[in-house]
């Protein structure tokens, strides 16, 4: 297969990437606003659940997604460096299923992005 055969096939990792960052972001973004428009739902899931946590969820939502879609955009832009973009996804998403961030859904799209992009990126570095 040619380089530039393999370039273009790049479309796949990215995408899931992106998709995944929004769900991520968009995740962490719904439910700390259905917090914070239920007020009575905190005493509901107990004191664990009040504002120190929810702003830690925000926030941490808020950079692992930002985070996720900024590594699947460079992996479109730069296709020579998506292996360093796929670690990176790869990472974080990893991170973000152990925090339970994205409703499960988002990390793994983010883990099989990654996975894809850090194999396309070895035979793009084995065809330069």
């Amino acid at each position: 297969m040619t380089l530039s055969k393999e370039t273009h096939n790049l479309d796949l990792p990215s995408g899931l990437s992106i998709l995944s960052g929004i769900i991520i972001l968009a995740t962490s973004s719904l439910f700390y606003a259905m917090h914070m428009g239920l007020p009575g739902m905190a005493g509901m899931m107990g004191s664990y659940w009040e504002g120190t946590y929810m702003t830690y969820y925000m926030i941490n939502g808020s950079v692992c997604g930002g985070i996720i879609i900024f590594g699947g955009y460079m992996m479109h832009e730069k296709p020579f460096d998506i292996h360093r973009w796929g670690w990176i996804v790869l990472i974080i998403s990893a991170l973000s299923l152990f925090e339970m961030l994205g409703a499960f859904i988002g990390p793994v799209l983010g883990i099989i992005g990654g996975v894809i992009a850090i194999t396309r990126g070895r035979r793009i570095q084995q065809l330069r």
